[in-house]
Order: structure tokens, then sequence, then C-alpha cells
């Protein structure tokens, strides 16, 4: 299979904005990391870089979901949201979301697999638990940076400050 192939090509310029912010998250991740190594006796900029690295991974994982719903996104928001910037909280989703779609609905009921935010945390980010089978999205970007990010931390702060 070469890349020369028309219909690949067009597949891949289809999603080369994707490809590409995901590629400069890795690159940040990995500068951080850097710093952390550099900088590891020195606990404020330690704990800054930590905060760095964590609303990296919360901007991945907000890109992935307004990928997902990018069809019912209000025009003036799309920008924004592919690019990580609206937080996932009610108001921002409600003022996101295109007028002649529903308003975002919050689950609840005795049946969630989901019954408190340590349950949704381990869901969604962690990768060693062995409880979740987390299937076609394991491999997610927002998870591998996660994972690389913890890793920085272990680097620089050993596994007890990870």
């Amino acid at each position: 299979m070469t890349f020369n192939n028309p219909s690949m090509q067009a597949a891949y310029h289809a999603q080369y904005r994707q490809v590409r912010d995901i590629r400069i998250d890795f690159i940040r991740v990995d500068k951080a990391r850097q710093w952390m190594i550099k900088f590891s006796s020195v606990p404020n900029y330690l704990q800054l870089l930590e905060k760095y690295l964590q609303q990296l991974c919360l901007c991945a994982f907000r890109k992935d979901i307004f990928t997902y719903i990018k069809s019912v996104l209000h025009p003036d928001y799309v920008e924004a949201a592919l690019a990580g910037e609206v937080p996932l909280c009610y108001d921002s989703m409600h003022n996101a979301l295109a007028k002649r779609h529903c308003l975002p609905q919050l689950a609840y009921g005795n049946r969630l697999a989901v019954k408190n935010i340590n349950v949704l945390f381990t869901w969604l980010w962690e990768w060693k638990d062995g409880h979740f089978e987390r299937k076609g999205w394991k491999d997610k970007p927002y998870r591998m940076l996660f994972q690389q990010g913890f890793q920085a931390v272990k680097t620089a702060r050993g596994v007890d400050g990870a």
C-alpha cells in the first residue's frame, strides 16, 4: 500500500489537523518531562509542570469528545470546541450545542455502572486496573498522553510521588 494513493491522501488530508494537534500535544508532554528532570529539585516548578500536564490531558480529552459530536455543535463554537477550549460543564455544553438539538442530559439512577467520580476517573484514565474492558478506546490520544505524563511525574518525583 502506498501513500500516493489518492484516496489515502484525501483521508490523511481530512484528518491532518487532528493528527498535527495530537503530535504537538505529545511534543509538549515530552518537553514538560525534560523540564521536570532538569528542575527536579524545585518543588514549586514541578507542581506547576504537573498542573500543565493535567491541563494538556484534559484539553486532549475535550478535543476527543467534541470531535465525536462535531455535527451537533453550534457553528460559532466548532473551532473553540475542537481546539479543546470549551469546558465539559453543563453551561458550556448547553451553549456549544446547536439549538436544534436536545439539551445535555445528566445521567442518574441506580443501574449506572459509574456511581462516583473515582470510578469515572479510573474508567476514563487508568490503564493498569484490570477491571474495565476499554476495547477500541484504550489507545485514545488523551489516555496515551496521561500515561506519558504519569511516567514524566514518576521519573521526576519517584514512584511514591506520582
